[in-house]
């Protein structure tokens, strides 16, 4: 009997660490304005230093796995690409619940060309 309590807890452990999130995650042209996305979000924008993509992880700043679907409900009246871009800009505008003021770099307006932000923009969208 304990074999197969034992058998039947690594079973549920092995499911429940599995990273369900980056498996929806979509595959990406990295050609294309969400593709560049992804790679100046783990790069040159530095989002991945405090942003997880995974649902639960914080590292600095909330995790972003799931953040499309969040974003049309964080603003009433504001579209999720508005409240995307106004993040990434003037991000102590709309502060998440728990998170503080100047705990994301304020610089990336003047750091990120409109069309990087554009393009983080579209990733951002991605990750429903």
């Amino acid at each position: 009997m304990p074999k197969l309590l034992l058998c039947a807890l690594l079973t549920v452990l092995a499911a429940a660490c599995t990273p369900a999130a980056s498996a929806a995650r979509p595959t990406l042209d990295p050609a294309s304005s969400a593709g560049r996305g992804a790679q100046l979000f783990t790069g040159a924008g530095r989002c991945a230093t405090c942003h997880a993509l995974t649902a639960g992880t914080i590292i600095v700043g909330p995790a972003l796995a799931g953040v499309a679907s969040r974003a049309s409900t964080r603003v009433p009246g504001m579209a999720a690409e508005i409240y995307l871009e106004e993040s990434i800009l003037h991000p102590n505008d709309f502060l998440v619940p728990g998170f503080a003021v100047a705990q994301m770099d304020t610089t990336l307006a003047k750091t990120l060309t409109t069309n990087q932000v554009a393009d983080l923009v579209a990733f951002l969208q991605t990750l429903q």
